[in-house]
């Protein structure tokens, strides 16, 4: 029975080992849903995160990050990414945390205790068209200002969106009612961009 059960498991590992199935023994370290809207007031469209082989974006109107795909995914997923800009809905991300994924035939499957099957959305279809996120990064920054404030449950998010494991976060700013740069500290990321935009105070 024992010799039967590796000879079973041998052949899972083996099938899974197909190019087919790449990404097949990793999860998703960075929690990207946590930046994306989740009220019915939102833009639909911030219920999905911008995926393509240059970049990975996720925005729910007060939070922002950029991630280089190597930062998050292999060589053989992002290879499997297809052509252009895609969109992925936020609950794929958040299986992707919790399982083993890959990408065929423009959808994500995601393989749990059953199959889960996404399928990509091209950017600016049906309606749904990703924000310029671009323009809101800010290029200066202004280290006098002193008051300025977050909200603490969003940055913890954001932290957790950038890269977990790291022991906190540095904040930059850029003027009293501009974005807010988020900086990952002692992170082997260089390439993510975040913003958190700032509360107002009495």
């Amino acid at each position: 029975m024992v010799v039967a059960l590796k000879n079973i498991n041998h052949a899972i590992k083996n099938r899974y080992n197909k190019t087919e199935y790449s990404n097949i023994n990793k999860t998703m370290n960075q929690k990207l849903h946590l930046i994306t809207a989740t009220k019915k007031d939102y833009s639909e469209v911030l219920k999905y995160i911008l995926l393509s082989k240059e970049k990975v974006v996720v925005t729910n109107a007060h939070a922002l990050v950029r991630h280089d795909p190597n930062e998050i995914f292999d060589d053989e997923f992002i290879k499997s990414i297809p052509d252009g800009e895609w969109l992925l809905p936020a609950d794929a991300a958040k299986e992707m945390n919790r399982f083993p994924y890959h990408i065929k035939d423009k959808s994500l499957i995601v393989n749990g205790k059953s199959k889960m099957v996404y399928d990509l959305i091209k950017n600016d279809t049906d309606g749904l068209k990703f924000p310029n996120w671009e323009h809101v990064i800010p290029e200066t920054f202004d280290e006098k200002l002193n008051e300025i404030g977050v909200n603490p449950k969003l940055l913890d998010d954001l932290h957790k969106a950038i890269d977990p494991s790291t022991a906190g976060v540095k904040l930059s700013f850029s003027g009293e009612m501009s974005a807010v740069k988020v900086t990952a500290l002692s992170s082997d990321l260089c390439n993510y961009k975040a913003i958190i935009m700032p509360l107002m105070l009495d």
